[in-house]
Formats: C-alpha cells, structure tokens, sequence
C-alpha cells in the first residue's frame, strides 16, 4: 500500500534497507513493482542473499545500484562487526553482481576496532569494481546502541579516519566516488 502510495506521488527514487531488505517474503513483489513503474531503486544488502541467479534478476529488473556493506577490510574485522555476517560471502556476492553487471556501491561503518583500515576498505571497494564508496560516523542508532561501549571510535581515531578519507578520495578522483559525512 505505501509502495502504491509513493508511485502514485511519482516518487523517482527509493532504498530498500533493513535489517537485511532481501529476508522480507515480499522483497521482489516489491522491487518489481518500484522498477516497472519507472522509478530508481538502490538495495542495501550485506551481500548474503546475493547469488548468481538473484544478481541478474535485479540487473534485468533494472535496479539502479546494490550497496554492500563492508565493515573491515579482513575477516578478522568484518566478521567481528558484522556477527552473523562473512566477509568471504560478502566478497562473493560483490562478485556475482558485477558479473550481471549490477552497479555496486560499497558502505563502511567504521568501529573502533576496524576504523584503521578505512583506507585499506576504500582500496577494497575500488578493486571490487564499485564506482561508490560511502561512510561517515558510525550512527548511535539499531544493535550499536548495545555496543555502543565497544565500537564507538575515539576523537582521535576519527581525526585519521577523516584524513585517510580526504586523500582516498583525492586518490581515487575520476575513477571511484568516495562520499563521507
């Protein structure tokens, strides 16, 4: 109904989010009604749910981008971040969308623990053929709340982390969009 609602106030663009949007038992009911109405859809995803046959269902469904979350630059890291989550799946689901040739934009959430490899995620994304790279403050918001103790950077960390960021994206100017608040 609120899908309905937004088409018909000829709304150009949505994000489906979550939690993981892909687990929802209407997921593609939903991105196939967004899409063939005319209007963008970008889904942000862990990456588990990705397979072959779901990345080129949303390439032919004409989704506008897959933002995979990446949250350290090795497992050791993601892996701590993301719980239930595995760094290799989220490697191999980045691979199975560029195959479909699916746009890929990367997300980072930098943690105390993981805020160090900024740059080395950035690199990441770029060579995991992603032509958007996106991140900022991790957010007091969700499960982090809980956490919040364990995974909130210090001043100083952030200092660097918005150093790093500034030349990545002098770096990677002209070939990778990095965007951070």
């Amino acid at each position: 109904h609120i899908l309905r609602q937004l088409a018909e106030a000829e709304v150009p663009y949505l994000s489906f989010s979550g939690g993981e949007p892909m687990v929802h038992p209407h997921f593609w009911e939903m991105v196939e009604f967004i899409t063939s109405r005319g209007a963008q859809l970008k889904i942000e995803t862990n990456g588990h749910y990705i397979t072959p046959e779901s990345a080129a269902r949303l390439k032919r469904l004409e989704v506008k981008a897959v933002q995979v979350s990446i949250d350290g630059a090795t497992p050791a890291t993601f892996d701590k971040m993301r719980v239930r989550g595995r760094f290799e799946r989220a490697l191999e689901a980045l691979k199975f969308l560029r195959e479909a040739g699916v746009p890929v934009e990367i997300n980072y959430v930098p943690a105390r623990f993981s805020i160090h490899e900024a740059g080395a995620v950035v690199d990441l994304a770029y060579e995991q053929g992603a032509y958007s790279f996106y991140s900022g403050k991790i957010m007091y918001t969700g499960t982090a709340v809980k956490a919040w103790h364990l995974l909130a950077p210090t001043e100083e960390q952030y200092a660097e982390f918005f150093k790093t960021l500034h030349a990545k994206t002098r770096e990677y100017e002209g070939r990778m969009r990095v965007y951070f608040h």
